[in-house]
């Protein structure tokens, strides 16, 4: 049973959606992707296209790799590296920065940073901050596409041809 419609004109998202404080976060996928903000409560029901949006981003846009919220800001890379951080009530954007490469694979947070892998095998290693600040960035042998997965206090790439496990 359905139970909420968001109209748009794309399709195929393939980043994940992230619900935070009342709030779902949509990439509307290829193309032209949006970033929506969408408010859930009692009242989501049926059409919310016109009723329930909070904030509708319509360029500067992840299109693969889902957005992730640190605190009260949302950060997401386009397939082109660059990386947007935006205020996750508003919409409204803090930063660009540039990293490079092309990406597919999300990001992740730990220890206060963001760590972002493009196709070549560069992670770069970004502040968790209002500003742009690259911290680092470390080469693997490959690339990959696949996102980063974390447990048990240790880090886990699947490279084209590999799986790493980063921890102490």
């Amino acid at each position: 049973m359905e139970i909420w419609t968001l109209r748009h004109d794309d399709f195929n998202a393939s980043a994940r959606p992230i619900f935070v404080n009342g709030h779902v976060y949509l990439n509307t996928g290829s193309g032209r992707a949006n970033t929506v903000a969408l408010r859930l409560d009692e009242t989501t029901k049926g059409d919310v296209t016109s009723t329930h949006v909070s904030w509708d981003r319509d360029r500067g846009n992840s299109r693969l790799a889902s957005p992730i919220i640190v605190e009260d800001r949302l950060f997401m890379v386009t397939d082109k590296g660059v990386i947007y951080c935006l205020d996750w009530r508003t919409g409204k954007e803090i930063f660009v920065g540039r990293i490079g490469g092309t990406h597919v694979a999300s990001p992740i947070f730990a220890n206060g940073n963001l760590y972002f892998c493009d196709e070549r095998g560069v992670t770069s290693v970004v502040r968790a901050s209002d500003e742009f600040e690259i911290v680092n960035r470390n080469q693997l042998d490959e690339g990959m596409r696949a996102s980063f997965a974390a447990a048990n206090g240790a880090l886990y790439l699947r490279t084209f041809g590999h799986l790493y496990k980063i921890a102490k």
